[in-house]
């Protein structure tokens, strides 16, 4: 895997690659300290569990943040925000599955090439979708923030 950007100071993306990679926070045992913002090893994961990929609509995929520092120290606000097809097997379940687990972790690659690890186990964020059938997508859309 990649070197993973965490970015301390986080420039809002207009686009994603299509594609995340997610996974339960409670299957990640550990993630390793960033050194300079980014972590070069992947997050630990339980045996048994593996990374599981959404697909994304060509285009829909966009991510958002903004710095807070507060009493506990410096976070991002993070929000990830995707369409899914509803054509593609086993997409319906997965999210089910997900959403069922709330809190997780995702890897997604930026426009600009850079591998973003959005969540970490102290603070996850938190899994969403719901249905949408408009002109423009026809499937779920996917939240994290």
């Amino acid at each position: 895997m990649n070197n993973i950007v965490i970015s301390s100071s986080f420039d809002n993306q207009p686009g994603l690659a299509p594609h995340l990679k997610i996974i339960p926070a409670a299957h990640v045992i550990e993630i390793a300290k960033p050194v300079a913002a980014t972590v070069s090893t992947p997050p630990s994961i339980a045996t048994g569990y593996d990374w599981q990929t959404i697909q994304l609509t060509d285009g829909s995929g966009t991510m958002s943040g903004s710095d807070r520092s507060g009493a506990q120290g410096w976070s991002m606000d993070i929000t990830i925000k995707g369409v899914t097809p509803l054509q593609q097997s086993g997409t319906q379940q997965l999210l089910y599955d997900l959403a069922s687990f709330e809190s997780v972790i995702v890897i997604c690659d930026d426009m600009q090439g850079r591998r973003r690890l959005c969540g970490t186990k102290e603070s996850p964020l938190k899994f969403s979708y719901r249905e949408v059938n408009d002109k423009k997508n026809n499937g779920y859309e996917v939240t994290m923030s």
